[in-house]
């Protein structure tokens, strides 16, 4: 899924991409999650796509590869070789 081409959205194209309910909307702008811009001499909300790009989730990464397994030194393999002779 990805958002399409634009550096603002309006309240109604973010509900509709996200598939939010108003209820939603309005719980994620209060908390903080979505931040609402208004432009310069307009009185109507939009959101930013830096922000609304935070709530896709994240593509799945190529888990790291395993370390090899750890070999014992040579001094720690020889004091655990040794054994008390009497």
């Amino acid at each position: 899924m990805s958002l399409p081409f634009k550096l603002y959205f309006r309240r109604g194209e973010v509900r509709e991409f996200f598939g939010f309910s108003e209820e939603a909307m309005t719980k994620l702008i209060r908390a903080g999650t979505i931040k609402p811009t208004f432009l310069k001499g307009d009185k109507q909300a939009y959101f930013a796509r830096q922000d609304l790009l935070k709530l896709l989730p994240s593509e799945p990464t190529t888990p790291a590869p395993a370390a090899p397994p750890r070999q014992a030194s040579h001094a720690s393999a020889s004091i655990a070789g040794k054994t008390k002779s009497h």
